[in-house]
């Protein structure tokens, strides 16, 4: 299979007639450069398929261990609470002056 393809691309002016041209060429395929353009769309679906299974198993345990950090950081500096009078501070009376 071999296709030949002859873009003509120009500029067009005001009233829409054709003016400077752009690109203007000849592109031919042979068999090889075909089936190298279907291995490359093979690879990349592959790789697309990679990314789509693992960037959000990824994404969902960074955000489990961020989760997991900050309950820890919340954890440790709250201070314990007791219910012990001896943990109430002592009023002693302030000596009249």
């Amino acid at each position: 299979m071999s296709s030949t393809e002859s873009p003509n691309t120009w500029l067009r002016g005001p009233e829409g007639l054709p003016g400077a041209f752009l690109l203007s060429g000849s592109f031919t395929s042979t068999d090889e450069t075909v089936d190298e353009a279907l291995d490359r769309v093979e690879q990349i679906r592959g790789e697309r398929e990679v990314l789509r299974s693992v960037v959000p198993w990824a994404a969902g345990g960074v955000g489990a261990a961020l989760l997991l950090a900050g309950a820890l950081l919340l954890a440790r500096a709250r201070p314990a609470r007791t219910e012990t009078a001896e943990d109430e501070p002592v009023r002693a009376p302030v000596p009249a002056a």
